[in-house]
């Protein structure tokens, strides 16, 4: 009987100990100092015990801020990464070893994203697909994003220029065939022009920010002066400078 009461005492004081370890144990100042050490500089951290939940406030990444991002552990092995991202949501499951990564986006907004290029690009994406990278090389991976509102603005074909394009909305595919290399292709159809877009992205894995973009691009005009013409051009380039050709 001693023995049960013994063993139920320390079980008690055992439970409570890793209780108040987990109450008081300094998660955000450990997460803090990891961010600052990998070059990250954001204006808040949180951490939430119950359920278990790592927020951060207006981290900076690549050219974007993140207004809000928050960690959620899945498992042992997997957890859920929720961000603020150009005016929208996007949604990140992964493990612990990130090689394989779903994401879910809705609503991002192209005019509050750091797209740089030689016209203005208005409109928003959803979209979801997955990602597989083996040693930090992307091998594998397939998605679908759909587009709406999309509008071009001071854009130039050629000797023409348009100060406003409406495309409408449309479909952009995504599909993994070689090592860091990507086939894309999609249409969009809109009260101005139906556009077909292929081509392909070379993938960076050390800033995917400078990944290479290189999209053959038809035009088939549907209103105005240019009715029933066809234009055809690239746009090539890194996400950071976009360039017509």
């Amino acid at each position: 009987m001693k023995v049960k009461r013994a063993l139920l005492l320390f079980s008690v004081f055992t439970l409570s100990f890793l209780i108040s370890l987990y109450l008081t144990f300094p998660f955000e100042k450990i997460a803090e100092k990891v961010l600052v050490e990998k070059g990250f500089h954001p204006q808040k951290v949180s951490f939430y015990h119950f359920p278990p939940r790592l927020t951060i406030e207006e981290l900076p990444f690549s050219n974007v801020t993140l207004k809000s991002v928050s960690i959620e552990p899945k498992g042992l092995k997997r957890f859920l990464v929720k961000a603020e991202l150009c005016g929208g949501n996007l949604e990140i499951r992964t493990n612990t070893s990130l090689e394989r990564v779903e994401f879910t986006a809705h609503g991002l907004e192209f005019s509050r994203c750091p797209l740089k290029s030689d016209f203005k690009l208005l409109g928003k994406l959803d979209g979801k697909g997955y990602l597989v990278f083996r040693k930090r090389q992307l091998t594998d991976g397939k998605g679908e994003f759909t587009l709406s509102g999309v509008r071009l603005k001071n854009v130039r074909f050629g000797i023409f220029s348009f100060k406003e394009l409406d495309l409408g909305e449309g479909r952009v595919n995504y599909s993994v065939i070689g090592k860091n290399y990507l086939k894309v292709s999609g249409e969009l159809n809109g009260k101005d022009a139906q556009v077909e877009i292929k081509g392909n992205v070379s993938y960076n894995p050390k800033n995917y920010m400078n990944s290479y973009v290189n999209l053959n691009v038809s035009v088939n005009m549907k209103t105005g002066k240019l009715k029933g013409q066809k234009f055809r051009f690239t746009v090539r380039g890194s996400f950071n400078s976009l360039r017509f050709y």
